[in-house]
């Protein structure tokens, strides 16, 4: 009698599609569980392109949201993480093609405006996205200690490296991710 072998997913980066579509899943979670386990530090990833960053960010995401059933028979789940839910703030970038540091910020401000709503936040009207930034980690903070997680972090400035204006597309960001570094909350950052 043969065994089968389970699809491999190519297409899809979600931990959540990966495990409820009964593909393989190479399982890394113990590490992740000891990465977790040292509360309140920010981890940056930095992989070779294709390497699962962002799978990496997508599992941290359901680890953090108490998913518990989508871990069963995975080594976290032997562990005594509690599984509790944590308020999330997930910037992609992956998606980012803004050129210009005005576009740039709206794109961020309307992010961030897309992340508060399911927790019924409305930022204040201010348009710097630093500042917009500020105010969802302080007000999301309020329902428990905010995680932040970032994928893709540095496509903008790598997609537009030649331009002469990635200069200030950087001091966007730079003024952005200055945020994470003044809050001290837990962060993932991966490229």
């Amino acid at each position: 009698m043969s065994k089968q072998l389970l699809p491999i997913m190519t297409e899809n980066s979600s931990f959540s599609n990966l495990r409820e579509s009964g593909c393989i899943y190479v399982d890394k979670t113990g590490y992740i569980a000891k990465l977790i386990a040292i509360s309140g530090k920010m981890y940056f990833l930095s992989r070779p392109r294709r390497f699962g960053k962002s799978l990496t960010v997508s599992t941290l995401e359901a680890i953090f949201q108490g998913k518990r059933e989508l871990f069963k028979g995975l080594a976290i789940d032997q562990t005594d993480y509690d599984w509790k839910k944590y308020p999330i703030i997930h910037i992609d970038f992956s998606n980012c093609s803004e050129k210009t540091a005005e576009d740039l910020n709206t794109w961020l401000c309307e992010r961030l405006d897309s992340i508060a709503r399911p927790y019924r936040l409305r930022l204040e009207g201010r348009k710097k996205a630093d500042v917009r930034f500020t105010e969802l980690v302080e007000r999301i903070s309020v329902q428990g200690k905010a995680v932040i997680l970032v994928d893709e972090y540095d496509k903008v400035v790598s997609d537009n490296a030649l331009a002469e204006n990635v200069g200030e597309l950087r001091d966007t960001l730079r003024g952005f991710y200055q945020v994470i570094k003044a809050k001290g909350g837990c962060s993932v950052s991966c490229s």
